[in-house]
């Protein structure tokens, strides 16, 4: 039963690895908690790539959260290019021209976006924060593109974040899983340099820092959604895999990547960059798990 006074909050994207842990962790606080669905005859029913939403789905949401698009781990050919980019501005915009069509829009929309902003090699010698500039690479378009759509929003007096999240790690998905498939036989693995760095996130932090930043007034913009301190790439496959019970640690080449995986194995999985989180510091946010070490020995959370 619905409480009068519990807060409401909808969420796009809700059937993914974030997206389930977010919708969690809001109706263990007490929210009502709305799951935008694309099956037909939904009582939240949307349709994205047509346009399709009903304004009275969001009427009296306090926040809204988009966290869909197509997934970005597989094969980037033109076509697969053309949907992580339309999956995205697509939800977004039917969004945004959804809260132009309500009496009473949300008071916070947030956005998703992704560390890949910055670009795939960041060698300056210091972290980067939300004020640094955009990358030259797909996924650097990518999510400018995502931004400047959800931004829409706060032309019309929405308070409006978009979270660029670092790789989330949990055990129930993301890239934990295989990591946790290869750790059954004793192995774990990092791809191309060892010393290069591994931006990361917990993804208690991450649902953590989402209610921290949708009850924080002041917190607009893009947020960096990362750890406090960045392992290289040895460092983090050593410990998460010594966590998970492995007990031999290899290299995979970037020539290999690059010839398995392609453009998309260039930018994600031989990336190196150095983010900090600079806004949520800032504002006092409390990092459960602020390194890689802390994570594994409070269970993966």
């Amino acid at each position: 039963m619905k409480d009068g006074n519990s807060r409401k909050i909808v969420v796009g994207g809700a059937g993914g690895f974030l997206g389930g842990a977010l919708c969690s962790h809001f109706e263990s606080k007490g929210w009502e908690v709305v799951r935008l669905s694309r099956k037909a005859g939904s009582s939240a029913y949307w349709n994205p790539d047509e346009g399709v939403l009903d304004s009275g789905i969001l009427e009296g949401a306090e926040a809204v959260v988009c966290l869909a698009g197509e997934s970005i781990f597989s094969r980037w050919t033109q076509a697969k290019k053309k949907q992580i980019i339309s999956s995205r501005l697509n939800s977004v915009r039917l969004l945004t021209d959804t809260f132009q069509k309500m009496k009473v829009p949300p008071k916070v929309f947030m956005c998703a976006s992704a560390c890949g902003y910055y670009g795939a090699k960041v060698l300056s010698g210091k972290a980067l924060d939300e004020t640094s500039p955009k990358g030259e690479v797909f996924l650097s378009d990518v999510c400018a593109r995502w931004e400047n759509a959800a931004f829409a929003a706060a032309d019309m007096g929405i308070r409006t974040f978009c979270a660029r999240f670092a790789p989330i790690l949990g055990l129930s998905g993301g890239m934990l899983e295989p990591m946790t498939k290869l750790a059954r036989f004793k192995l774990s693995a990092f791809f191309g340099r060892g010393d290069d760095y591994f931006a990361w996130i917990s993804i208690g932090d991450v649902v953590r820092a989402a209610e921290f930043c949708i009850n924080t007034p002041s917190v607009s913009g893009a947020v960096n959604f990362c750890a406090k301190e960045l392992p290289t790439k040895r460092e983090f496959a050593n410990t998460v895999g010594r966590g998970l019970g492995a007990r031999l640690v290899f290299k995979v080449p970037g020539f290999i990547v690059g010839l398995a995986a392609g453009e998309m194995g260039r930018e994600l999985l031989l990336s190196n960059i150095s983010v900090k989180p600079a806004k949520l510091e800032g504002l006092g946010f409390n990092f459960e798990s602020p390194d890689i070490e802390t994570f594994v020995k409070r269970g993966f959370v």
